[in-house]
């Protein structure tokens, strides 16, 4: 929903923020986070707008700030892009996603949470993932998975034994996967 969000606003309303980790309390951060306008958004050639009825397919966009952002502070960074999207190409037991989402389902997502919190998962073969949407109550017969959508989750255990998972809120957030054959290499899909 990346484009949806985006064209609701004119690109002076929004600011770029990177390094944030606790939104409760700006003292409380160990190193300050960065602000950056936002100069203009380049959306997925591949995009598929469904005004009112959205498919999100190919539902990426990247960000172009007025100025760059400091990477010698500690806590911001750059991730590689995948050499291709093969997804052969990425590891399936080494995938971390991250946000601020609620806890459990009952929530609204306004109460988001006052840290980031991070979970490993692995990722699931599209026609896996395909077959276990359709098992869902909310979801058609019909229903066929883009080939543009990629699948985690099946994680570990948390320290209580419940299955880890995103948070709700969080589903649609970064992605970031081991690419396969170079142990220190971490791509975003």
């Amino acid at each position: 929903m990346v484009f949806l969000f985006f064209r609701k606003f004119n690109p002076s309303q929004i600011k770029i923020r990177c390094g944030e980790h606790n939104l409760a309390d700006e003292e409380e951060e160990r190193i300050s986070y960065q602000e950056r306008a936002l100069k203009s958004i380049s959306i997925h050639p591949l995009y598929i707008d469904g005004e009112n009825d959205p498919k999100l397919y190919n539902d990426v966009a990247i960000v172009h700030t007025e100025e760059a952002f400091d990477l010698t502070t500690g806590n911001v960074n750059t991730i590689c892009l995948p050499d291709s999207v093969n997804q052969d190409n990425f590891s399936e037991n080494d995938c971390h996603t991250m946000g601020w989402g609620t806890f459990n389902d009952t929530e609204p997502v306004t109460n988001i949470q006052n840290y980031m919190k991070q979970v490993i998962l692995n990722r699931v073969d599209n026609e896996e993932c395909g077959t276990i949407l359709k098992e869902r109550e909310e979801t058609t017969n019909n229903f066929v998975l883009h080939s543009s959508f990629i699948c985690a989750g099946r994680g570990g255990l948390d320290k209580d034994g419940n299955p880890n998972d995103v948070c709700k809120g969080d589903g649609g957030g970064p992605l970031v996967c081991q690419q396969q054959g170079d142990p220190e290499k971490y791509v975003t899909l």
